[in-house]
């Protein structure tokens, strides 16, 4: 099982530096994520996109709510400190996007036969649309 570790971020010794190097938790692609032993996890689009996990919180208490202060990027560059509250249990779980939340697909059934040369016999044929 993967585990968040809070990386402490010294203060950069620079008069310019990217927001990257403010992330307290390591930031991960989805193929990163899975290729070190993480689950399948299918993109749950009513919750905002999470390349970071913090676990924390989530086996003491994973209904607890947790609020976090992010950057929050905006239009042509600008960017702004913004908060969210998820759950314990949502904060250990990232939200990679890339992957859909497909809905499990029930066939319908029909009334398709596959006709037989001999004897003249008829049987139902599953056809997947």
């Amino acid at each position: 099982m993967l585990t968040s570790l809070p990386i402490v971020q010294p203060q950069p010794n620079q008069e310019f530096y990217g927001l990257d190097v403010l992330n307290l938790f390591e930031v991960w692609t989805r193929a990163q994520f899975e290729a070190a032993g993480g689950p399948l996890i299918p993109f749950d689009p009513a919750r905002p996109e999470q390349d970071w996990w913090d676990d924390t919180y989530a086996a003491i208490a994973p209904a607890q709510s947790v609020n976090y202060n992010a950057v929050v990027l905006g239009a042509g560059g600008a960017s702004a400190i913004g908060s969210f509250t998820q759950t314990a249990g949502q904060m250990a779980t990232p939200n990679f996007k890339g992957l859909p939340n497909y809905p499990r697909w029930v066939p319908a059934s029909t009334h398709a036969v596959y006709n037989h040369a001999a004897p003249s016999t008829t049987s139902p044929v599953a056809v997947l649309i």
